[in-house]
């Protein structure tokens, strides 16, 4: 029953992380043609709830992907935990690399005086939301894949 929960756990955990990033590529399309003082606004007003189901998602699942690893380690399903494990903090280096600074920018920015080159960080911030998205999605997928398969059976020589 243990590992049941511990399953569920970590598909839960994955969700969590990918609820941002999904979200965000979602909105794109209706946010790309923005005029720029409205773009600013919407990313300075419309995302507290993220950051709090980012760090869940983002923090709770490779430690809960580790933990599912070394569960099952010598397993296939313990190595495709450990690589979710490094799909995921891939995801969560990205988003510092790529998205934090961006967001350290929109945040001291100020409505009629944003900098011409505001349509570099709405590309850059795009951007590494789906790099986030696709990576996370990949380990979900990959856990599901392994709670779907039947187990590998022995070959016979």
């Amino acid at each position: 029953m243990g590992l049941h929960w511990a399953r569920l756990g970590v598909l839960g955990l994955l969700v969590l992380a990918l609820v941002g990033p999904v979200g965000h590529v979602l909105e794109a399309p209706g946010k790309w043609n923005l005029p720029p003082d409205v773009w600013l606004t919407v990313q300075q007003r419309m995302y507290a709830g993220y950051a709090t189901v980012g760090a869940i998602g983002y923090v709770g699942a490779p430690i809960a992907c580790l933990g599912l690893a070394w569960w099952r380690r010598g397993t296939e399903e313990g190595h495709v935990a450990l690589l979710a494990t490094l799909l995921v903090l891939a995801a969560f280096i990205t988003w510092w690399v790529v998205v934090a600074p961006v967001n350290a920018l929109i945040a001291g920015a100020r409505i009629g005086a944003i900098p011409a080159d505001w349509v570099n960080w709405r590309r850059q911030w795009q951007a590494g939301h789906g790099a986030c998205a696709l990576l996370v999605a990949t380990a979900l997928a990959l856990q599901i894949s392994a709670l779907i398969s039947p187990p590998a059976r022995p070959t016979t020589a």
